[in-house]
C-alpha cells in the first residue's frame, strides 16, 4: 500500500514526538530552563505556556476553525467565547489572547500551540484592573469542557472537514503553517475524538456530568480521573483559589491535604492534566519560580474610604474573635496554620468526603511521592485573610456570598443567589452584589440577568451551613468587625 504525503508526513512527526520518552524532544525542541527568580514565576503566571504540549495544546488554526463552525457551543468570536465562559480580557489591549491563553510555536509541527497558564484560573478583575492571584469568580471550566467534548462526539468534526477550514483561517490571519501542520491537526481531531466517547475528559478542564457553576472547580475529582480511581458521590467542589496567600500556608487546599514541597504542588494541576512526573520533575525551576512569584504577590487595597475609629474598634473584635484561627495582621503577620475539625466548622462536609482512600492510596507510589503526599483530614483550614474584602463569595465552596452573610446566623443566609455573567461586587456588604428576596421565610438573591447561574444551597456540596464564629456579636460590632476586614 502507496502512502500519502500527509501520511508520510505524520510517520515522521508523530514519531518524533515519541521520542518523548527518552528526553530527546526535550533537548532539540524544549527551550532553556529559566533561572529561578519571581521574575520568570511572573512570566510563566502570565505569559507563558505550562502542562503538557501534547496533552493541552491545540493547534491554534484548529482552535479558531472550531470556534467559527460551531458558534452554539462556543460563541463564534473571541467576546462571546470570553463572557459564555468567564474569561477575561486584557483591559489594556483587545488584540491579545484572553487572559491565560498563550501561543507556543511547536518547531516539531510547524503550528502554534494554542495552551493555558495559571493566570486563566488564578486572576480576576477588580475596580477595572486584573489582580493577579485571585479566584476568577466566573470561570466556567466544566462548561468549556462539556461544548469541546460535544464538538469532538459530533459527527462533523472529522479532519476531512475541519482541516481546509483551518488552513483557510491560518492564511487569512496570517498563522504559522508548517509541513507538519495538517498532521497535527489531524492528530489533535484523532484524539479529541477518541476523549469524547471514553471518561478520558478531565484533560480538558472537567470531569463528564459535573458542572461546578462560575468560580468553583472539582480538584479531587481531577485527581482520581489521572489517578484512575472511581470518580464519584459525593463531589468535592471547591471555589477557584486566592492564591497571594500560599506563601504563608505549610500545606496546599483547603483542607490541607497536600504537603510536602510546595512548588512541587504547584505541579499537581498539571499532573492532573497529563503531564508526566518525569516532566514534572524536569521543569522543576518552573514550579520554583511561579513559588517565588506566588510570594511576592500583594492583595489589593480597598478601594473606598474606610472609617478608621471604626476600624480600629473591629480589630479589637478580631483579635479576640478571629486571630487564633486566622492570623494576626497589625504589625508583622503572624499566622499559624491549622485544621479545624469538621465537627467543630460544620461547614460543607463533601470535600473531605471526595479525598477517598483509594486515591491516597494511588498517590504513595511513584517519583512523584517523596516530593509530594497525600493525606485524608477531618477539616478544614482557617485561610490567612489577606485581601479577603475581593474574595467572595466565601467559605471553601462559595456558599456564602458576602462577608456580612457570614456573620449572619446560618439559617439567616441567602439559600440562594446569582454568580458570572455581569454579576456585580458589592463593596459595601463586601462580597457579591444581590437584590433580596424572599421565598417564604427564607432570604434569596434575585436574578438580573440571562448571563448569571443560579447558586443553589440546597445541592449536593453547597451548603451554606457551619462557621458560626461571630454570629452572635452585636449589630455595632459586626459592623466594626466587616470595616477591620476591609483593611487586611
Amino acid at each position: 500500500m502507496r502512502l500519502k504525503r500527509w501520511q508520510i508526513i505524520g510517520l515522521f512527526v508523530f514519531g518524533a514526538i515519541a521520542l518523548i520518552g527518552t528526553g530527546a524532544y526535550r533537548y532539540f525542541f524544549h527551550d532553556p530552563l529559566p533561572e529561578v527568580s519571581a521574575a520568570a514565576g511572573e512570566d510563566f503566571f502570565f505569559h507563558r505556556d505550562l502542562g503538557a504540549r501534547y496533552q493541552t495544546g491545540l493547534p491554534y488554526p484548529l482552535a479558531l476553525a472550531a470556534l467559527e463552525r460551531y458558534p452554539e457551543e462556543l460563541g463564534g468570536d473571541r467576546e462571546t467565547f470570553c463572557e459564555k465562559f468567564g474569561v477575561l480580557q486584557w483591559p489594556d489591549d483587545s488584540s491579545k489572547l484572553p487572559v491565560g491563553f498563550v501561543l507556543r510555536y511547536d518547531r516539531l509541527t510547524g503550528v502554534d500551540l494554542l495552551m493555558s497558564n495559571c493566570s486563566l484560573c488564578h486572576s480576576a478583575m477588580v475596580d477595572g484592573q486584573i489582580v493577579p492571584g485571585l479566584g476568577n469568580r466566573n470561570i466556567r471550566l466544566e462548561a468549556l469542557n462539556r461544548s469541546i467534548m460535544n464538538i469532538a462526539s459530533k459527527e462533523d468534526f472529522t479532519a476531512q472537514n475541519l482541516l481546509p477550514l483551518a488552513k483557510e483561517v491560518a492564511q487569512r490571519r496570517g498563522l504559522a503553517w508548517g509541513i507538519g501542520t495538517p498532521a497535527a491537526i489531524r492528530k489533535a481531531i484523532e484524539v479529541l475524538r477518541e476523549q469524547a466517547h471514553t471518561d478520558k475528559t478531565a484533560t480538558w478542564g472537567g470531569i463528564s456530568g459535573l458542572d461546578s457553576g462560575p468560580g468553583r472547580n472539582t480538584p479531587v475529582e481531577f485527581g482520581k480521573s489521572r489517578s484512575h480511581v472511581t470518580v464519584g458521590a459525593p463531589y468535592g467542589y471547591t471555589k477557584i483559589p486566592t492564591i497571594w496567600v500560599y506563601g504563608l500556608r505549610e500545606t496546599f487546599a483547603c483542607d490541607g491535604s497536600i504537603e510536602g514541597d510546595r512548588a512541587i504542588a504547584l505541579a499537581a494541576v498539571e499532573f492532573n492534566k497529563g503531564m508526566t512526573p518525569a516532566e514534572i520533575l524536569h521543569r522543576m525551576p518552573e514550579w520554583e519560580s511561579i513559588y517565588a512569584y506566588l510570594r511576592e504577590i500583594k492583595a489589593p487595597a480597598y478601594p473606598n474610604e474606610i472609617d478608621q475609629n471604626l476600624a480600629q474598634h473591629g480589630a479589637e473584635i478580631f483579635s479576640s474573635n478571629c486571630s487564633e484561627c486566622h492570623g494576626e495582621y497589625e504589625g508583622d503577620i503572624v499566622y499559624s496554620e491549622s485544621v479545624i475539625p469538621l465537627d467543630e466548622i460544620g461547614t460543607d462536609p463533601d470535600r473531605i468526603l471526595a479525598m477517598s482512600d483509594a486515591l491516597v492510596s494511588a498517590r504513595r507510589d511513584g517519583p512523584l511521592a517523596e516530593l509530594m503526599q497525600v493525606k485524608r483530614t477531618e477539616g478544614y483550614v482557617p485561610p490567612p485573610l489577606l485581601g479577603i474584602w475581593c474574595r467572595g463569595p466565601y467559605l471553601h465552596n462559595g456558599s456564602v456570598p458576602t462577608l456580612e452573610d457570614m456573620l449572619r446566623d446560618p439559617s439567616e443566609r441567602p439559600t440562594e443567589y446569582f454568580v458570572g455573567g455581569d454579576t456585580a461586587y458589592d463593596l459595601q456588604r463586601v462580597g457579591i452584589a444581590y437584590e433580596e428576596g424572599l421565598i417564604g421565610d427564607r432570604r434569596i438573591g434575585r436574578r438580573f440577568s440571562e448571563s448569571q447561574y443560579r447558586f443553589a444551597t440546597t445541592d449536593d456540596g453547597s451548603s451554606n451551613q457551619g462557621h458560626e464564629f461571630g454570629t452572635d456579636l452585636s449589630s455595632g460590632d459586626k459592623a466594626a468587625l466587616l470595616e477591620y476586614l476591609k483593611t487586611l
